[in-house]
């Protein structure tokens, strides 16, 4: 399968039947550069709306990295078990079954925004490892949010090259999750 590894197994576990039509090489550069572009404006909002909580987490990842970085696996990990016990703690009660589609819609929400800043702080402080610079601190704060975005895209920018070569794009694409 021109898919490679990763990719067949991610269209099997969606349902897709085998014959579907492969991911291209430029599709998958295309998905890429879609996401990179999300992220950035993401990121953009965060700066303008959240700043305070961005320098929150990322000052978080500079005192205390392993710790943060054992934080984040563990509630990824923990994610589903804590929303079964909030579903199995709702579902006592006849008032709670009425709410557990508004629970699960608000746990998934959340989840998504603390994930989404986590990988946004990461991005930056990545950044600023890579690309010291200076000027005013927010402009500086949003090149480095870039850099660390390009870094990190960049990566899965290789994985959507080599997407042809089932081998090689399933190890870049790997490396690069």
């Amino acid at each position: 399968s021109v898919r490679g590894l990763t990719g067949s197994i991610l269209a099997r576990a969606a349902g897709e039947s085998p014959s579907a039509e492969p991911v291209t090489t430029w599709g998958a550069i295309k998905l890429v550069i879609g996401w990179f572009a999300i992220l950035v404006a993401m990121g953009i909002g965060v700066l303008l709306f959240a700043e305070r909580n961005l320098d929150g987490v990322v000052s978080a990842l500079e005192q205390h990295f392993s710790r943060s970085f054992w934080t984040g696996l563990l509630t990824q990990v923990a994610a589903i078990p804590v929303l079964l016990l909030l579903l199995v703690g709702l579902a006592i009660s006849v008032i709670g079954i009425l709410l557990v589609p508004f629970a699960v819609f608000a746990f998934v929400i959340a989840l998504s925004g603390l994930m989404t800043l986590g990988f946004i702080a990461v991005a930056r402080f990545t950044g600023r490892a890579f690309f010291r610079s200076s000027g005013e601190a927010r402009t500086v704060k949003l090149r480095w949010l870039f850099v660390g975005l390009m870094i990190y895209l960049g990566l899965w920018l290789l994985g959507a090259v080599f997407i042809s070569s089932p081998v090689v794009g399933s190890v870049l694409r790997a490396g690069a999750l």
